[in-house]
């Protein structure tokens, strides 16, 4: 028995007690005291506890190691394109991406590309998956998404051939890789560098001295050679240096005097020459010119291999092969070739076999795809076209003008060659050389009469045969 108090009164009770004797509340009822058995030991909580320990081991060591990649998905903009330079990138999932092979990598004209390009003044076609750019007046280098990848800093740059490109420094050549880094110094005193091919180079050092040059830019040989006799097949692409001639299944054709090219294999023994007009043979053993530049009244457009017309015929310039010896093709580089439109400004006046120029005239230059798209505005296209035609109204005005009415003549031994003129048509779109260089002669000149072939009558002038187009003229007794 135990004593406890009443609730009611206060008074000690026994706990076995239904009432108080004191008060006479009733009293809870407690069951004998009987004491609970200790709980048996067990390994559970501790097997538990271990856990928990080696669990917060566990994630503390993975986050150190991690803690680097876990601070790059939080890093700014800038660190993030750092680290998209780098072999693997990091996307937001945190997965491990392979860097873009930029070479093999197709153009989109997307917005931020178009607007991109359209910052500089002058592009080059792409190769290797990069392309030089011009912006104030300094060459760089972007990337297929249109990213500058190589700041524009050179006075002048050639296109990337084998991972490397040459660039400019003053007057002084070197060559970079696709990074950017300088691995043959800008040391170099020369006329026109030319690109890598089978591992060298060739380097036109004045207006008679060549060498070629290996990848470490050492001189590997040296020899002469001459270009006055075919100026018109070294057509600069759009600003760029002269090209230079390249290694072609282990040889390289130097340029020498009687139209003759000079075959080097690369050691720099001779091995050969070939008359010009067989270099076209040649030049088509090169990498494969898939594509055909042609022209209609509209322009510049491209045909496949195929005869398919896949860039309509709407441009003043298409980057190809542009040389004297055969047909002028292009290879589509990443997906695009580069384009141009020109706008004219100024007094115009007829150029060159008959081409309409100006005093001022400015080409644009983009890119355009296989689907028949570019990075050109409407507006532009409009701008140009209007120029143009302003162009040939102010030619044919000018023509005009010019032109004699009615019937000119030129005396031949008695017999008179009469010369229908018209605004399109003077003495000089009828009276030239074998060559075609016009004649221009006075009305009345006496010449003597030396017959006919084909289209044309045959006079003697100065000791020369020159042509009179028989569809402008009539030929009188």
């Amino acid at each position: 028995m135990a004593l406890i108090k009443c609730e009611n009164c206060g008074q000690m009770v026994s706990d076995r007690a239904q009432r108080c004797p004191h008060c006479g509340a009733p009293q809870q009822q407690n069951s004998p005291t009987t004491p609970e058995p200790l709980p048996q030991k067990s390994n559970t909580g501790l097997y538990v506890a271990l856990a928990v320990v080696l669990a917060l081991a566990l994630a503390g060591a993975a986050a150190y190691l991690l803690k680097d990649k876990i601070a790059g998905l939080f890093s700014d903009k800038t660190d993030t394109a750092v680290a998209m330079n780098d072999s693997t990138a990091i996307e937001e999932s945190g997965e491990p991406q392979e860097k873009i092979d930029e070479s093999k990598a197709v153009v989109e004209l997307t917005p931020e590309f178009i607007a991109a390009v359209q910052k500089n003044s002058w592009l080059s076609p792409f190769s290797e998956g990069l392309a030089v750019v011009n912006r104030n007046g300094k060459c760089g280098f972007i990337n297929t998404s249109g990213q500058e990848v190589v700041p524009c800093q050179y006075s002048n740059a050639c296109a990337f051939h084998e991972g490397l490109a040459a660039i400019c420094k003053g007057n002084m050549w070197g060559f970079i890789d696709t990074g950017g880094e300088e691995v043959i110094p800008a040391n170099i005193k020369a006329e026109a560098v030319g690109d890598f091919s089978e591992g060298l180079a060739v380097i036109y050092k004045d207006s008679k001295n060549f060498s070629v040059i290996d990848k470490t830019g050492k001189t590997v040989f040296s020899g002469k050679y001459n270009t006055d006799w075919f100026w018109n097949t070294f057509d600069i692409e759009g600003g760029s240096v002269v090209p230079t001639p390249q290694y072609i299944n282990g040889k390289v054709y130097i340029p020498t005097a009687d139209g003759k090219f000079t075959a080097y294999d690369h050691q720099g023994n001779k091995v050969g020459s070939v008359h010009a007009n067989k270099m076209s043979v040649i030049e088509q053993s090169s990498p494969e010119k898939t594509h055909t530049i042609f022209v209609d009244n509209n322009g510049l457009g491209l045909k496949d291999a195929n005869g398919k017309v896949v860039i309509p015929a709407e441009y003043d310039y298409i980057s190809g092969c542009h040389n004297a010896f055969g047909p002028k093709t292009a290879v589509p580089v990443n997906g695009v070739v580069l384009v141009g439109l020109t706008e004219y400004s100024g007094e115009a006046y007829s150029g060159y076999a008959g081409a309409i120029e100006t005093d001022n005239m400015k080409t644009h230059y983009g890119y355009a795809d296989l689907k028949g798209h570019d990075t050109f505005s409407s507006a532009l296209k409009k701008r140009c076209k209007d120029s143009y035609q302003r162009a040939v109204k102010s030619v044919e005005a000018e023509e005009e003008s010019d032109a004699v009415p009615g019937m000119s003549s030129v005396s031949i031994n008695g017999r008179h060659v009469r010369l229908r003129t018209s605004p399109e048509i003077n003495n000089s779109n009828i009276l030239c050389h074998s060559d075609g260089t016009p004649v221009y002669l006075d009305d009345g000149t006496v010449l003597p009469y030396e017959g006919s072939s084909g289209d044309f009558y045959q006079v003697n002038y100065q000791g020369n045969i020159i042509y009179i187009a028989k569809q402008y003229s009539t030929l009188q007794p």
